[in-house]
């Protein structure tokens, strides 16, 4: 999922650092950012929380509200 890493690297973060803060391997984040795996809820709140965004934003949902709302 690209906006997994594009928040990661928008916070200067390599795939080793932010794996370690979210408790989990760089080979299984790396695999997530791919879209070889879905995340699970928890680890979508967990990396929302992390790169300090909404859970929303993180799956794209916030983007399809705001095209609703415009048209």
């Amino acid at each position: 999922m690209n906006r997994v890493r594009d928040i990661r690297v928008s916070k200067g973060l390599t795939q080793e650092v932010f794996a370690s803060r979210l408790g989990i391997t760089q080979s299984n984040l790396s695999r997530i950012e791919n879209g070889e795996v879905q995340m699970s809820l928890n680890m979508a709140i967990a990396i929302a929380k992390e790169g300090g965004v909404t859970v929303d934003e993180l799956i794209g949902r916030k983007e399809e509200n705001e095209e609703k709302e415009e048209a």
